[in-house]
């Protein structure tokens, strides 16, 4: 009988030990299929994620998300008021239309309450991932005024912008009767 309650208690030990072991091997296997469902998954996302992103961004784009303040080009940055460091007058320009390149901007000088009437300018040349542009200023009907009432004759050339990557600082040169004229600004804030 003792036998017996030996064999008895090997069996249902070997039964344990065997329901014990295809547990374990279930639950490995189970362990095995997670493991490889989280690498496929996070593979998939890898491959959505370079299919539908956009390709790399350029330093125009870069510096932009650097600095929300930073636009991608000088003619953009332009828009505002700005103030002559040296003679406080103020140029105030609008941004100009994306496709024509022409906008509108207003003279203000130091003795004047509100700004001059609106006058056009069309943006020449820009140096978009840079700080230079060329801007034609369309003044004519002033200097035609000027030119009957007092018989002098303006003859202005065409403007060269520096506007800081940051759109805070912005110099003008330009040639007015043989003189040039250079001014340095600052943006004021809106």
């Amino acid at each position: 009988m003792e036998e017996y309650a030996r064999w008895k208690r090997a069996a249902v030990f070997g039964k344990v030990e065997a329901v014990a072991m295809k547990a374990n091997q279930q639950s490995k296997l189970k362990a095995l299929c997670f493991v490889l469902g989280v690498l496929l998954g996070v593979a998939g996302i890898a491959l959505v994620g370079l299919v539908f992103t956009r390709p790399a961004r350029s330093n125009a784009e870069q510096r932009e998300c650097a600095n929300p303040a930073v636009t991608t080009t000088p003619s953009q940055r332009l828009a505002g008021r700005w103030k002559a460091i040296d003679t406080g007058a103020m140029v105030i320009y609008e941004k100009p239309d994306p496709e024509l390149k022409i906008g509108v901007f207003r003279l203000q000088n130091t003795c004047q309450r509100s700004p001059g009437p609106p006058f056009r300018y069309r943006v020449v040349t820009e140096d978009p991932s840079g700080t230079m542009l060329v801007l034609r200023e369309f003044k004519d009907h002033v200097y035609m005024q000027l030119q009957a009432s007092t018989g002098v004759k303006l003859i202005q050339s065409d403007i060269v912008c520096q506007v800081s990557m940051d759109g805070q600082r912005m110099s003008r040169e330009y040639t007015l009767n043989e003189r040039r004229v250079s001014t340095v600004y600052r943006k004021m804030e809106e």
